[in-house]
């Protein structure tokens, strides 16, 4: 079995002196089920237990183990000894046995969704298990992470001890790491603020944390996605109608001839992203033309259908002054002092 050993601690939560270490914490449930003997494997280490619990702590040596069970899960005995006996002896002090109701309706998975809350304070890393979690137990657990998300908790590790695909011959279980699926809803939450908000930063975010992890120290495409898509959503919040034409421009021309690169999660969605985007390029942003000001209204119409009032008024505001210009052929249409002065005169 892997050899248990106290975590060592390299990151802090902050950067300023005295900021304390980042708890790790595994949150993870138990049943009253007949559970059997097995060796959990994750790469080259591994735990025989029929108790996954167990498992968890000796493979990924948490600071401390949360351990969600029921009333009647407490009574469930193994040789006249309860499990939370036995794995009270197995992980020791570590061990924090929380109850919980059985969740058999919504006011109960509400409970144990505050409960869950409760035990996940800022700064935290978690480590997630829901190989014994119960009916609809791992959505509330994603929910609750999620929730805490912007206290600074991260997500270490989801994962799930896979007992139907164990290998019968050596007896050994994979641990499958669903760590993917946090990923997942941020991709969606990503792209959903893009197509209804206009707002492309949380995509540029994601998209720039993958090239972090992957590729440290080398400039992928995805990274000049991701810069391209950030300019954008700026862009418009600033209401600069040309810095949008372009970067649109710019975003329908990238080659994505290596786009298989890119995570699952976002292929899926980069057509949509493409196709929503496009409708806000325009090749020549710096030369007035009628085509210049049809496309200015595009973008227009474009935040408006985002939600963006304050930003198409802004717009529709300097494209009055932008049509005085190109009706008088002025040449510097651009210019500061030139668009102050047809202000004043309109």
């Amino acid at each position: 079995m892997a050899e248990h050993t106290p975590r060592a601690h390299s990151g802090m939560e902050g950067t300023g002196e005295g900021s304390k270490p980042r708890a790790v914490k595994a949150i993870t449930f138990l049943g009253a089920g007949s559970y059997v003997t097995t060796k959990y494997t994750w790469g080259e280490k591994w735990c025989e237990t029929d108790l996954f619990p167990e498992a968890v702590f000796n493979i990924f040596e948490p600071d401390v183990v949360y351990l969600l069970t029921t009333e009647k899960a407490k009574s469930a005995k193994r040789n006249g000894r309860t499990y939370c006996e036995i794995l009270k002896e197995k992980i020791g002090e570590r061990l924090r046995i929380v109850d919980i109701p059985e969740g058999a309706n919504e006011g109960e998975l509400w409970k144990i969704f505050d409960i869950f809350s409760g035990i996940v304070e800022e700064g935290d890393e978690l480590i997630i298990d829901i190989t014994h979690a119960f009916r609809s137990l791992p959505l509330f657990v994603f929910l609750a992470a999620y929730m805490h998300s912007a206290k600074g908790t991260r997500i270490g590790k989801v994962i799930y001890g896979a007992y139907e695909a164990r290998d019968k011959n050596t007896n050994t279980t994979p641990i499958f790491d669903l760590t993917p699926l946090v990923d997942l809803t941020g991709w969606i939450t990503g792209a959903e603020a893009l197509v209804l908000r206009g707002d492309a930063s949380m995509l540029a975010d994601m998209l720039q944390d993958f090239h972090a992890v992957r590729e440290k120290g080398v400039a992928k495409w995805y990274v000049r996605l991701a810069n391209k898509l950030r300019f954008l959503s700026k862009a418009l919040s600033l209401n600069r109608p040309t810095d949008v034409m372009s970067s649109a421009n710019e975003l329908k021309n990238l080659d994505l001839c290596d786009r298989m690169e890119l995570p699952g999660p976002f292929l899926t969605i980069l057509d949509t992203i493409r196709k929503d985007v496009s409708k806000l390029a325009y090749p020549s942003p710096r030369v007035l033309s009628r085509e210049n000001l049809s496309k200015q209204i595009e973008i227009i119409e474009y935040c408006l259908s985002k939600g963006m009032v304050v930003q198409a008024v802004m717009m529709a505001r300097e494209w009055v002054v932008s049509f005085l210009c190109l009706k008088e052929k002025e040449e510097k249409w651009l210019d500061n002092k030139t668009r102050e002065k047809k202000k004043k005169n309109g």
